[in-house]
């Protein structure tokens, strides 16, 4: 899998343990810490896939999502959620192709990345979230 993956995530603890994770599955990763970055990078550089903790602060998360959709910008969003986060049946109108549960394990991580995208790098066809729960996690 050499897929271009961005990460969108304000806690940099967190943020180190994805990259990590995504690149030691061979990914190529790019790191962004507020809605602005995220919106700079993607604009700048080509991504295959967002991935976005949907707990950041001051809605960072949503800024970069409604400014996405809006653009109506193709790149399929993988999502974080915690399980008491109540709005996830509002990400499907903004592009989001997974949800991963927290805390996220290592296995749905990948799983979540790779089921937005087809071996070929082609975007899947489909356009309605799926959730993941979590099982193994990161260590």
């Amino acid at each position: 899998m050499c897929l271009r993956v961005l990460i969108l995530e304000d806690y940099a603890p967190l943020r180190r343990v994805l990259a990590v994770t995504l690149q030691r599955a061979g990914c190529q990763v790019t790191l962004a810490w507020s809605a602005y970055e995220a919106l700079r990078v993607l604009e700048q550089h080509a991504s295959d896939t967002l991935l976005v903790d949907m707990d950041m602060a001051n809605g960072e998360s949503w800024r970069v999502l409604r400014a996405l959709d809006t653009a109506r910008h193709p790149i399929p969003i993988v999502v974080l959620l915690s399980p008491e986060h109540g709005e996830w049946h509002e990400l499907e109108s903004c592009g989001v192709r997974a949800i991963l549960l927290k805390p996220v394990g290592k296995e749905a991580l990948l799983s979540g990345i790779r089921m937005t995208w087809r071996d070929t790098g082609e975007q899947s066809s489909g356009t309605t979230p799926f959730l993941l729960p979590h099982s193994l996690y990161i260590k």
